[in-house]
């Protein structure tokens, strides 16, 4: 995921990969950060634990895995390697998630364009050693303030990647959140999305609507159980 606080004159960063997975014993793992753009770029980089909390998710700063080096400096057409270091030695006993930021900082002297700020967010997950059960989602919709939500509550041990979800009954379909990602319910915990569509729409699917959508472990089917509009 990218989050872009601007619009133009951006540093063009291609960071391999967009995703990391540590199993232990492993302690740390490669990223390439390559500076595509005609000019040097600096970054900072910072790892938060990640958590989803009243459904929403929660960052703050990791003591237990850090980035290395923390600030880089990146020349036009050069690659920086980044390593991601777990300090904490004990094995935990379920999934861990972390986000790695990547913040493009300001140059110190304005060269005369318009310079914005790009973040880049990126997953990073440390497994146990042991095998874990495989992500299990369960989907609701709710009414809150007269506005349909859609909850995921995952009871696996690892984490659920949502994409091109959609909502269907017999020949009707909608897809709420086009075909790009939803986003990731870790394990234990719950998500919810406000559904941008109208009461009419969800209406006409029915009381229990059948969800389909992708996962990074294979496709998604659930029947949604839709609570009265109060």
């Amino acid at each position: 995921m990218m989050l872009c606080c601007g619009a133009v004159n951006a540093a063009q960063l291609r960071i391999v990969p967009t995703l990391m997975d540590l199993h232990w014993p492993s302690n740390a793992a490669l990223m390439q950060i390559q500076n595509n753009s005609a000019e040097s770029v600096t970054i900072q980089l910072r790892v938060f634990d990640w958590s989803q909390v009243e459904q929403k998710d929660q960052l703050t700063v990791s003591t237990d895995v850090v980035a290395s080096p923390p600030i880089a400096s990146i020349a036009a057409g050069q690659t920086q390697a980044i390593r991601i270091v777990r300090r904490n030695r004990v094995e935990a006993t379920q999934e861990q998630a972390f986000r790695l930021l990547i913040d493009e900082l300001p140059p110190s002297a304005d060269s005369g364009g318009v310079k914005v700020l790009l973040r880049y967010s990126i997953p990073v997950f440390i497994a146990p050693k042991k095998p874990l059960a495989a992500s299990v989602l369960n989907w609701s919709v709710e009414w809150r303030e007269q506005k349909p939500w859609l909850v995921a509550t995952n009871s696996g041990q690892r984490r659920a990647r949502v994409s091109a979800l959609q909502l269907s009954q017999q020949s009707k379909s909608i897809s709420p959140f086009g075909p790009g990602l939803l986003g990731y319910v870790l394990p234990g915990k719950s998500m919810s999305w406000l559904l941008p569509v109208s009461p009419a729409q969800i209406k006409t699917l029915g009381p229990r609507p059948v969800l389909s959508a992708e996962s990074e472990w294979g496709p998604l089917h659930a029947t949604v159980p839709l609570a009265p509009r109060q």
